[in-house]
């Protein structure tokens, strides 16, 4: 259901809040809702889907199941060595090495509880 903030009944409660609508906010709200929780999305601007509406819906997320299907295959080594020379010191390394980690359980997870399905595409990330 749609509503604008001032529409929202006093009182109202939620189990998960999730402060934008781009792709991993979404994703958020999915996952939630997907384990029965009550959520609110909640965007700022009347749209939505962050820099993943304008990526063609493309999210980089390496080494993923999907990865056999793509060629060359993915290795958290060669992903860790290009976010290094990508992004350099604008995000530590301990945050790198978890979304590496972690990216891959989290749409193993997405997948298998929602209708939600990704594929590999060797040129988009």
């Amino acid at each position: 259901m749609l509503l604008t903030l001032s529409e929202i009944p006093e009182g109202a409660s939620f189990d998960v809040v999730v402060v934008g609508a781009g792709g991993a906010g979404m994703v958020a709200a999915l996952l939630g809702a997907a384990k029965g929780l009550r959520v609110a999305l909640i965007e700022h601007t009347k749209y939505v889907g962050g820099t993943t509406a304008i990526s063609a819906g493309s999210a980089w997320i390496p080494n993923t199941h999907h990865a056999a299907n793509v060629s060359p295959p993915d290795s958290v080594e060669r992903a860790a060595t290009y976010l290094r020379n990508a992004v350099g010191n604008l995000s530590s390394e301990e945050m790198r090495r978890a979304f590496l980690i972690h990216g891959p359980e989290a749409i193993a997870e997405l997948e298998a509880q929602t209708d939600g399905k990704f594929r590999a595409r060797s040129l988009h990330p």
